[in-house]
């Protein structure tokens, strides 16, 4: 119980220094998968007074905006769900060039590096999303989508747009 132990520190830590925890947004990931020959049900952790819920290693929830669980075919198909709608929705508004390409920056990409941070989906995958992102930014910015992808990828201190890749 020694993960326990730590909440109890982190809920005395955060009492003292005037910061509040909201339990609702809390939850516990299984670090195991249920045909793994060590699989434990999680325990329910408490914070306080409020129980933690405690996910399965087929459940997952939303992080920041990302889904964030142990069973990577489902989170995956829920982030690129999220990740094409976003950029869709982005790149067919009625935002000029230059805020189309900053609302991707600092709102669709992050969120793709939170995701990353937790597991990494394979490069099939990240070729796939990054093809996309390659015709949308194209169209959002008037480029001809036979045009050098270097000037997307290149710095804006450099002349390019900046965009990561």
């Amino acid at each position: 119980m020694q993960a326990q132990a730590l909440l109890d520190r982190c809920l005395q830590f955060t009492t003292w220094a005037g910061l509040t925890v909201n339990p609702q947004k809390c939850g516990t990931l299984c670090s195991t998968n249920a045909v793994s020959p060590i699989y434990v049900d999680p325990e329910p952790f408490h914070l306080g007074a409020a129980s933690l819920p405690a996910l399965t290693w087929r459940q997952w929830y939303k992080y920041l905006g990302c889904p964030v669980g142990a069973w990577s075919s489902i989170v995956m198909s829920a982030i690129s769900a999220s990740y094409l709608r976003d950029s869709e929705v982005i790149m067919s508004s009625h935002l000029a060039e230059w805020q189309k390409l900053d609302a991707y920056r600092h709102f669709i990409f992050p969120r793709l590096q939170h995701v990353f941070r937790v597991f990494f989906p394979g490069s099939s995958w990240c070729k796939r999303m990054d093809m996309r992102a390659r015709k949308w930014l194209k169209k959002a910015v008037r480029l001809p989508l036979c045009s050098c992808t270097e000037f997307l990828y290149t710095p804006q201190a450099l002349g390019g747009l900046g965009v990561p890749n």
